[in-house]
């Protein structure tokens, strides 16, 4: 959660926030969740990857959490596919690794495949449900190439035109801006996804890549290659309580306390969310020229969700 000399004021409020139960799905889940779920008191983790080998979860910084893992391949809908196992595991994509692009950059053997293994794919919307999951409130996606596919096949739980109540809020995306994996969906193919449902492009990770053979100095920024889009429910179709305090939750656990009172304000007569909008806007007024963007911030974290 963000601190600063107004919201530390709340600490009932925060507390309120973090009883909210919340679940969220951590697709691309080898190394576990990140960091800043870690406060949350009543958290499920849905833990996907689709490599045998990977971790899924560790409960250890999660007392109050749920874990349920699984080694399920999410895609769009259920079919048979290849799995891409590459030299460094956790590059492994059902896309091939695109080598006219790929060559181009450093380190291209980390991309090199080194088995191809056939799978069955599953989806979001039906592991949820197998696993008895009735909601999921925040998706990170990390699949190399293949994310466009699961939110696809997550469209059951995600919001939908008049409808977002008890639906997805937000979601962590990895995206590419080079085709790495050839055929796989790109960024503006993931961000018209998820506009067309409701959700608002909030924040972006941006990763740069440099030729093969040049050295890397501050003053060179590279070229664009992948990176991270947060997306969130439009507080415009938050239309209960319920999701108006999960919404509010989240946004604070990425520091986005200028969100955080939009969706506080949505449902006045609330005594948290009242509090976290007023004490929000005192903070927001209280540092005018705000903390600098950089292309490394998301939320608070320059990784993973």
């Amino acid at each position: 959660m963000p601190s600063g000399p107004v919201l530390d004021q709340a600490p009932d409020a925060i507390a309120a926030l973090l009883a909210e139960p919340l679940a969220v799905a951590d697709v691309g889940a080898d190394g576990g969740l990140h960091r800043r779920w870690h406060p949350f008191n009543h958290l499920t983790v849905l833990a996907f990857d689709a490599r045998d080998d990977a971790q899924l979860g560790d409960d250890s910084h999660h007392p109050g959490a749920s874990i349920l893992g699984s080694h399920a391949v999410l895609d769009a809908e259920p079919r048979d596919r290849t799995l891409h196992i590459t030299a460094k595991p956790n590059c492994s994509s059902l896309y091939e690794p695109n080598p006219r692009i790929i060559s181009r950059f450093a380190d291209p053997e980390r991309l090199r495949v080194v088995e191809r293994i056939g799978v069955r794919t599953s989806t979001l919307a039906a592991e949820a449900q197998r696993l008895a999951v009735d909601r999921v409130d925040f998706m990170k996606v990390d699949v190399q190439g293949a994310e466009l596919d699961v939110l696809r096949g997550a469209s059951p739980l995600l919001a939908s035109a008049g409808e977002a109540s008890g639906r997805v809020i937000g979601a962590e995306v990895e995206v590419q801006y080079l085709e790495m994996y050839a055929g796989a969906p790109g960024f503006a193919d993931v961000a018209r996804f998820m506009l067309e449902r409701g959700y608002e492009l909030i924040d972006l990770r941006r990763v740069y890549a440099h030729p093969t053979g040049a050295a890397k100095r501050p003053d060179r920024k590279g070229q664009l290659l992948f990176g991270d889009a947060l997306f969130m429910l439009s507080p415009a179709l938050v239309d209960s309580r319920e999701t108006a305090r999960r919404a509010c939750a989240i946004a604070l656990a990425y520091e986005l306390t200028s969100l955080a009172v939009c969706y506080a304000e949505i449902r006045q007569g609330d005594p948290t969310l009242d509090t976290i909008a007023r004490l929000g806007r005192a903070q927001l007024a209280r540092r005018p020229d705000g903390p600098r963007v950089n292309d490394q911030a998301l939320g608070n974290t320059p990784g993973a969700a």
